[in-house]
């Protein structure tokens, strides 16, 4: 069996692109939407963490396949689970993702 093609990679950097809260949201889902195009492929680079953790919602709730995403921090990259889960939890990650397993 063939590795997927990841049509999306995700960086998260300093001088990436730092959406307000309100803003996050849309901004994913509209990702969402052109990940059904079989033909798209791209790289952006985000500098929140909250726009990670929306794309990780929407590939828990099946709106984005797993397969589809790679999110990639300090030139390591990670891939989720079905849940959206990381296996491992880049550092510059730990704080918000450690807070959110604590109310869950």
């Amino acid at each position: 069996m063939e590795a997927p093609i990841i049509k999306l990679f995700v960086r998260y950097e300093d001088s990436g692109i730092c959406l307000p809260d309100s803003k996050v949201e849309a901004f994913v889902s509209g990702y969402a939407t052109l990940l059904q195009n079989p033909h798209f492929r791209d790289v952006i680079s985000v500098a929140n963490e909250l726009t990670i953790l929306a794309f990780r919602t929407l590939i828990k709730e099946k709106k984005i396949a797993h397969t589809d995403i790679c999110f990639v921090v300090n030139n390591t990259e990670f891939y989720t689970n079905k849940d959206g889960r990381l296996e491992t939890y880049p550092s510059e990650l730990c704080v918000s993702e450690k807070l959110l397993d604590r109310i869950m």
